[in-house]
């Protein structure tokens, strides 16, 4: 090495494992680090439309009570899928196609 060379260390690419969640304590990506955008963002929107219907249901006391028939959300099913508005008796209602 040169006099008056600076030695360069060189370290793991941090920004991939952040922006991943690959390694624990990473925290975020830098700001500017290439950090693609989900891929489905529909499907994220509609989960956030979920959670804001769950909070407005807990707000006004109707949460754990099934929207078709008024009974009880079974207490499993909340624990698996916290946004679940129909008992497990109830079926879904059609999907829009």
């Amino acid at each position: 090495m040169p006099a008056g060379t600076i030695p360069v260390m060189e370290t793991p690419d941090t920004t991939t494992v952040a922006a991943t969640g690959d390694a624990a304590g990473a925290g975020p990506a830098p700001a500017g680090a290439d950090v693609e955008p989900p891929a489905d963002i529909d499907g994220i929107e509609h989960l956030l439309d979920e959670v804001g219907h769950t909070l407005a249901r807990l707000d006004d006391g109707t949460y754990g009570r099934c929207e078709a028939c008024g009974g009880a959300v079974e207490p499993a099913l909340l624990a698996e899928r916290p946004t679940a508005r129909l008992c497990g008796a109830c079926p879904p209602p059609p999907t829009e196609a």
